[in-house]
C-alpha cells in the first residue's frame, strides 16, 4: 500500500523551481532521498511535512489529501531535524508535560523508556544535547505519539560514525515495525546501507526513483584507461567524468560492454551520483 503520493507537484521560486515532482513510497519502506544542495530534497520534504504550500499537483497521506488530513492524522506523521523546538533550558523531563497535552495518542510510558534506551537522562537541559541526542529524543518523541510516517532531512550530517550507526540502527528498527520513512543525507553511503529505495533530485527533477536492488541491477560504474575509453561505443555510455590522474569514470547500463573491459567497479551509491551530477553527456 501506497503511505506517501506525490504526484506532479511543482513549486516555483525565483531562482528554482521544483518541477512536476511525483514518487510512491510503500508502507515498510526505507527511502534514501538524495541530490546535491539545491537540488529540491528540503522543499520536497517540507511539502510532505505539510509546512510548505505548493503551486500545482496532488500530495496524499495513505490516500488522503494532505490538506484534508485529521489532526489525529497529521500525528502519524514526523518531520524530524537535527535541532529541537523546545526553549534551551527546558529539562528532557518537563517535554513530556507540554507534549502530553498536545498530542492525542501520548504515551507518558513509551517516553520515559525510549529515553533510558537510547541514554539519554531526564534531567538534562535542551541545551545540553548534543546533535546526535537531539535526533534520538526526537525519534522518541515521535514514537511516543505513534507516529507511523518519519520525514527527516539530513538527520545524520555532523554526527560521529557511532552515533550515526545508532540512529541509522533505530530507523532499521522503525521500518520493521511497519514504519514508513523518506531521508536526506549528503552521506550517501549511509543511505545506501539501509534504503530499500532510492529517489534521485537534480535541479528540481526526479531523475531516479527505483528499489536499491534494481538500480544496482541496472547501472555498471567503470573506471578506465582513456586509451580504452576511446575505443568504447560511446552509444553505450550514459555519463563520464575525466579524473585528475587521467582515467574515465562512466556509468552504463548494467552489461552493456563487452566483458573482457577491464575496470569494473563494484557499485557505489556516491559515485553514481557524483557522475549524474558532473559528469558529461557524449
Amino acid at each position: 500500500m501506497s503511505v506517501i503520493e506525490i504526484k506532479n507537484v511543482t513549486k516555483k521560486y525565483k531562482k528554482f523551481t521544483l518541477n512536476n515532482v511525483s514518487f510512491n513510497i510503500e508502507e515498510g519502506e526505507i527511502c534514501g532521498f538524495i541530490g546535491e544542495n539545491g537540488a529540491g530534497k528540503s522543499t520536497t520534504l517540507k511539502i510532505l511535512a505539510g509546512i510548505s504550500s505548493f503551486d500545482e499537483g496532488e500530495v496524499k497521506i495513505k490516500n488522503q489529501y494532505i490538506d484534508k488530513l485529521s489532526k489525529l492524522e497529521r500525528e502519524d506523521i514526523s518531520f524530524i531535524l537535527d535541532e529541537l523546538n523546545f526553549p534551551e533550558n527546558l529539562k528532557l523531563k518537563n517535554i513530556e508535560l507540554i507534549l502530553r497535552n498536545i498530542f492525542t495518542n501520548w504515551e507518558k510510558d513509551t517516553y520515559y523508556s525510549l529515553l533510558k534506551e537510547y541514554g539519554l537522562d531526564v534531567d538534562k537541559k535542551c541545551k545540553e544535547l548534543s546533535k546526535g541526542m537531539k535526533v534520538k529524543l526526537n525519534i522518541a518523541i515521535s514514537l511516543s505519539h505513534k507516529a507511523k510516517i518519519f520525514i527527516l532531512d539530513e538527520p545524520t550530517n555532523g554526527l560521529d560514525p557511532v552515533a550515526r550507526d545508532e540512529i541509522l540502527e533505530k530507523l532499521v528498527q522503525i521500518a520493521n515495525n511497519g514504519g514508513t520513512i523518506l531521508i536526506s543525507s549528503h552521506l550517501v553511503e549511509d543511505l545506501e546501507r539501509i534504503s530499500s529505495r532510492i529517489i534521485f533530485i537534480h535541479q528540481g527533477n526526479i531523475i531516479i526513483n527505483e528499489k536499491k536492488d534494481e538500480l544496482i541491477n541496472s547501472y555498471d560504474l567503470y573506471e578506465i584507461k582513456k586509451d580504452i575509453f576511446d575505443t568504447l561505443d560511446k552509444n553505450k555510455v550514459i555519463k563520464y567524468k575525466e579524473n585528475l590522474d587521467g582515467s574515465i569514470s562512466l556509468i552504463t547500463k548494467k552489461d552493456s560492454l563487452p566483458s573482457e573491459i577491464e575496470g569494473k567497479l563494484p557499485f557505489d551509491l556516491t559515485k553514481f551520483m557524483i557522475l549524474f551530477v558532473r559528469g558529461s553527456n557524449l
